[in-house]
């Protein structure tokens, strides 16, 4: 049987949907990439079971404030040197 999700090394094809359940009609969590890491652990009927570690950005409707918080950037980020000890009094 052929499965044209999951390549002969028994790797996931890049875009391949990863369903939330073994059904046909549920919903996509999300699509494979080919940076993802993806570890087969079972076998369901004719679904396989996997373990994907993948950063996913999501949303959740809720009231919205007056102002919304803020985001900082990457370049906004406060970093520290390292402590040095002083030099000895001479």
């Amino acid at each position: 049987m052929e499965n044209r999700f999951i390549d002969k090394e028994l790797n996931v094809k890049p875009g391949s949907p990863l369903h939330t359940a073994a059904k046909s009609d549920s919903p996509v969590l999300t699509t494979s990439a080919k940076t993802d890491e993806i570890e087969i652990t079972g076998l369901r009927g004719r679904w396989t079971q996997l373990r994907v570690n993948k950063t996913v950005l999501g949303y959740v409707e809720g009231v919205a404030s007056a102002a919304p918080a803020p985001v900082p950037s990457p370049s906004s980020r406060v970093t520290t040197a390292p402590v040095q000890d002083a030099p000895a009094p001479t």
